[in-house]
């Protein structure tokens, strides 16, 4: 996850944990592109500190700032991203959006986790990644 924010920091949010994130990419690669929901992450924990992931095999330049169990991650297949609802980038152009928890309900959060709750509920079209 990149940092956030002109300052580049990680959220702060009040309650670190019970969210739901929902990871998104531009149709095609492109930067102008509407935001396709590519899969999610529920029951996800946002940490303080971007942290070195543990893999030893990876580009050691790659942090996280968000993690959850195996069984809570879920991938939607390339080919069927497209029949998901776009994202609106009113509030951000990020590769993600943490929508839900049951601490946030800001107003302009509401919408994204009404749309959150509308991806999560076609579970039927992702796999779980564990």
């Amino acid at each position: 996850m990149p940092p956030i924010g002109y300052y580049q920091t990680p959220p702060r949010p009040t309650n670190h944990h019970g969210w739901l994130v929902i990871f998104v990419a531009t149709e095609d690669g492109r930067r102008d592109g509407a935001l396709l929901p590519v899969g999610w992450y529920e029951e996800a924990t946002i940490e303080k500190h971007y942290t070195a992931r543990p893999e030893k095999d990876l580009d050691q330049s790659y942090e996280y700032i968000l993690t959850t169990g195996t069984k809570s991650a879920y991938l939607i297949p390339k080919e069927k991203r497209s029949s998901f609802p776009t994202i609106p980038t009113e509030h951000f152009k990020r590769c993600f959006v943490y929508a839900r928890s049951p601490f946030h309900r800001e107003h302009w959060r509401k919408a994204y986790a009404d749309l959150a709750e509308k991806i999560v509920a076609r579970k039927r079209l992702s796999k779980r990644v564990g």
